[in-house]
Parts: C-alpha cells; structure tokens; sequence
C-alpha cells in the first residue's frame, strides 16, 4: 500500500483529536503543545484513553493526555537518576575487584577473563572511546605516562559505556569475580548480569526519551525465585523499579536512597487516571505494601 497521508497544521493535529472524541477545553493550549511535542510521538500516549482504535473513551480530555506524557517524562528522570547510582557503583567496584587481583591494567590482559570472551574487540572499542575521549583526565594520561592508549583499570572504567561495562561483566569476567561483584549487590551472579543488561538497555530508552511507564520490555527482567516476585511481569515497569530498588539499597548513600524512593512513590501517587495502569506498569496495586518495596 502506498503511503497517502498529508501533513498536517496544528490547528488540523488538534481538529482530528477532537473529531475522534477527545475533549479539548483550550484549543490554543492544545496548539501550543502540539508544537512542543510532535503529535505522532503523543499518539503512543492516546491509546491507553481510546476504546477502540482512534476512538477515545467518553469523557477524555487532552489534558488527560498531556498529563500521562508528561508523567512518563518524569518516571524517565527518576529511574534515570537510579540508574546513575547504581552505574557508578558498579564501575567503581568493578575496577577495584579486577585493579586488587590482577593489577592495574588487569584489563588488558585477556588471561583475567573467560576464555571465550572476545577480548581483542573489547579492547579496540576502549581504544576508540579512549583516543575519542576530551576528558581532561585522558588527556593528563596521554601527555604523561608511556602507556598510553592504555589506561589503568580505574580510569578505564570512566571511559566505558554503560554498555560495555555490562558486556565485559558479563561476558569477560570469570565466574569468581562476577560472583565478587554481584555479592556487593546481595544478588545471585545470573540475576545480576540480566539486570545489568536490562538497565542498559533503560538507559538507553531514557535517553532516548521514548516511552516507559507501560512499555513490554525487549530485555525482560530475570526473576529472582523467592515467591515475592511471581507478583511481576518481568516485561514490565514494575518488574525493573523492584529489581532497580533492590540494587540501590546496596549501592546508594542511604540519604539518597530515602529521597529516590520518596520521589518515586510520591510520582506514582500523582499519576493521571488512565485505565488499567497498575496493571499496565506492571504494578501491584498495593505496590508500596509490599514486600519488595517495603525492605
């Protein structure tokens, strides 16, 4: 089928909302916010208020809308900010593990990792972000010590993507050094390597400013096997704010562990009224009495 749609003036973007049923008390706001916010990225956000396709339920508003697009916008920025916590923790911990057993280029040396990790790529990547780096500390390395490109394991880890930290943890380190790190986090070592790739894979969504409140996660989230997690679905919002949680009670400065979670649950309990939505998140809907949330 050929493509035949035309675009279309704000003032039409607003026109076809409100042909399909949706309430739209200030038209001139609504405009202006389709001007902000590109009307096929809030579609995604009209579904969850539609009864069948493009048909909304009786007594939508826009306002409805914007408001679960702009909640979704700070659940992105308060799991972006966990997810920093647990990043620098994982980093640091992560050079300390390898810099006290192997040394500090233990990095380097492709005999401290699994045999059938793919070390040569590893390092060409750390090269390329390293030759690439502005960091006025890569820059201090560069002018003063012989080795470089190469870097010792606690600068290195400041060069890593997230990615790449959660490959080389996963993929690279022996099992007795996995073991060693996820231990920091109380976890099982499978548990924690998902976990770690899972929250790449968030990172990236966050950062790419794409939807997350009620998204089927391409990278679930594995279940640990004590009976408090059948109550999740390991694709779900839920299922990663429980495992993201259990992570940061190990990782965070307790002050900010407190402030994290009073955010979260005080963003949870302004969210707007949308059919379904703890079912939708992946939300227990007595989700803060729970046992998960409430150790």
């Amino acid at each position: 089928m050929k493509y035949n749609k035309v675009p279309l003036t704000f003032e039409k973007q607003v026109e076809l909302l409100a042909g399909r049923g949706l309430i739209i008390p200030d038209k001139k706001s609504a405009q202006e916010f389709l001007s902000r916010v590109n009307y096929y990225r809030l579609s995604a956000y009209c579904r969850p208020f539609e009864k069948s396709p493009h048909n909304f339920i009786d007594g939508t508003t826009f306002n409805d809308v914007a408001h679960l697009y702009e909640f979704d916008y700070q659940l992105r920025l308060v799991l972006d900010l966990a997810l920093e916590h647990i990043e620098v923790y994982t980093r640091t911990n992560l050079a300390y593990i390898l810099a006290h057993k192997y040394g500090p280029f233990a990095h380097e040396d492709q005999a401290n990792f699994f045999y059938n990790f793919k070390h040569t790529e590893f390092i060409d990547i750390l090269r390329r972000e390293t030759e690439h780096s502005r960091e006025v500390f890569v820059g201090h390395h560069k002018s003063t010590y012989d080795e470089f490109p190469q870097l010792p394991i606690w600068v290195a880890v400041e060069i890593m993507s997230f990615g790449c930290a959660s490959t080389l943890i996963e993929n690279g380190l022996k099992k007795e050094d996995i073991i060693a790190l996820s231990a920091l986090f109380g976890l099982h070592s499978r548990v924690f390597c998902s976990w770690l790739h899972t929250l790449s894979y968030v990172r990236n969504i966050c950062a790419h400013h794409a939807r997350l409140w009620n998204r089927t996660l391409s990278l679930s989230v594995v279940l640990p096997k004590q009976d408090h997690w059948k109550d999740f679905n390991q694709q779900k919002m839920g299922a990663l704010v429980m495992a993201i949680n259990a992570m940061l009670l190990h990782s965070c400065e307790p002050t900010h562990y407190k402030t994290w979670r009073e955010n979260f649950e005080h963003l949870i309990n302004s969210a707007p009224k949308v059919p379904h939505f703890h079912f939708s998140a992946g939300l227990p809907v007595n989700w803060k009495d729970h046992p998960l949330w409430k150790r």
